[in-house]
């Protein structure tokens, strides 16, 4: 529970940060964990505080983590029904239909905040005239729960039966994690 309430709660909400915080008074949600090693904790203290969600600990992962832990599955299947591009995040599907991504698509995925999308009767080739996502943050949340569901689909189906995807994965996973000490 707390785990889908921390990631429902990484759009742009604005709250109360805890006592002392280095990033002010005010700030977006997670700001607080720009703390240095004491961010976690921040981070946890706001949401618990703010929104009165009870967080008993924590596991989080970097982004090299993440990278290394979707190439050690060996890529994570998508759909794409349209052309994508997001210049931020380096997202670039060229075409439609399932797709296996490598760690840096994967990542560009999940950190896409400026969507845009290939529309009826534009050129796929004039990018200018895509529009963006309407629903921008909304969607992108959408998208990393969609992503998240895959890649416990493949770890569960093709990286923990096979013993060298397993070691392979939770070698990723280990080397790339920060958990509390609790």
């Amino acid at each position: 529970r707390s785990s889908s309430a921390l990631a429902t709660l990484k759009m742009d909400v604005f709250a109360p940060m805890p006592a002392g915080s280095p990033v002010g008074p005010y700030q977006k949600i997670d700001a607080a964990l720009n703390d240095g090693a004491a961010g976690p904790n921040n981070l946890i203290t706001a949401i618990t505080q703010d929104f009165g969600i009870p967080i008993n600990h924590y596991v989080e992962v970097n982004f090299d983590g993440f990278l290394q832990t979707v190439n050690a599955l060996g890529g994570i299947k998508l759909d794409f029904p349209e052309l994508l591009y997001d210049a931020y995040s380096g997202l670039d599907i060229t075409h439609t239909g399932c797709q296996l991504l490598n760690g840096t698509q994967a990542l560009a995925i999940v950190r896409s905040r400026h969507l845009q999308y290939d529309p009826p009767g534009v050129s796929p080739s004039d990018r200018a005239a895509w529009p963006y996502d309407p629903e921008s943050d909304l969607a992108r949340i959408v998208r990393d729960h969609t992503f998240v569901r895959a890649l416990a689909s493949t770890a569960k189906a093709d990286g923990l039966g096979n013993p060298l995807k397993a070691n392979s994965f939770l070698a990723a996973v280990l080397n790339q994690l920060t958990i509390d000490p609790g």
